[in-house]
């Protein structure tokens, strides 16, 4: 083990980490902080695989008060199992009941992740609307969820991904022209109701761009989106104004001002 000088990591965010890290020790794998864990969020997270997060409960903050930017891991040797032969066994057999299965929830996580909640979650009621406040009837109806719908993310999807070894793949890697994202993680169903509904914002361009900001900087994606509907409540009912946002028009759907108020969470 060596504790090497990472100067010239500090400030870039988790992928830029990686693929510096990857280029100067080859294949490695990495679990690394962005500027929210390097600034001690308490809502920060340690990101892997290019900007896969362990998210919840600020553990990136924990790396960041030790000024430790990332952990790198190289190594040849196998891991250790007792009885390998059964192993494999195991591990064959239930892969292949993953993959030859009919459950209609097995085949929608694949193909949708779990964006499959998107639209359901919403008519169920079981998304938070307007910062709990509201109802999917009055105030984020059908022709407001459809245009965030896992079915519209995929669009974009470039190809399957998932946590190691797993038959299911819920994950994706999208591109997304329109905002010159490319090779971006899809964002996952907490993600889109916190920035969707959550805020009145069916703006499918701006949650991609907001995933793909938090991913980079290394930061939850739910507790900054209840974060950012609480300052939006805060501007709607004049305890705070545009002196205290930067000039920001913080309004339930105001998609760019959303964006711009996610940028300075870093």
């Amino acid at each position: 083990m060596q504790i090497i000088d990472a100067s010239d990591l500090w400030g870039l965010d988790v992928v830029q980490t990686e693929n510096k890290l990857t280029e100067r020790y080859g294949k490695v794998q990495v679990a690394s902080i962005g500027q929210a864990g390097e600034k001690l969020s308490l809502i920060s997270g340690i990101i892997n695989d290019n900007a896969r997060i362990a998210a919840r409960s600020g553990f990136g903050a924990v790396m960041g008060s030790k000024k430790l930017k990332a952990i790198v891991l190289k190594g040849n040797e196998k891991i250790s199992v007792e009885d390998r032969d059964e192993l494999n066994r195991l591990t064959k057999e239930y892969n292949k009941i993953i993959n030859e299965s009919t459950s209609v929830l097995i085949s929608i996580f694949k193909n949708l992740g779990t964006t499959a909640g998107n639209t359901l979650m919403v008519q169920m009621g079981d998304t938070p609307i307007k910062n709990w406040g509201g109802t999917s009837k009055v105030d984020f109806p059908d022709v407001m969820a459809n245009k965030i719908s896992g079915m519209e993310i995929n669009k974009y999807k470039q190809k399957a991904y998932g946590c190691f070894a797993c038959p299911v793949q819920c994950g994706a890697i999208m591109n997304v022209a329109e905002v010159g994202i490319k090779n971006t993680h899809r964002p996952e169903y907490e993600t889109c109701s916190v920035f969707g509904p959550m805020l009145l914002n069916d703006d499918l361009m701006s949650i991609f761009i907001i995933n793909d900001l938090c991913n980079r900087a290394g930061i939850d994606t739910i507790s900054l989106g209840a974060t950012v509907a609480f300052a939006i409540e805060c501007y709607e009912n004049g305890i705070i104004n545009k002196d205290d946002t930067d000039g920001l028009e913080l309004r339930w759907g105001n998609s760019s001002a959303i964006i711009e108020l996610v940028k300075k969470s870093d």
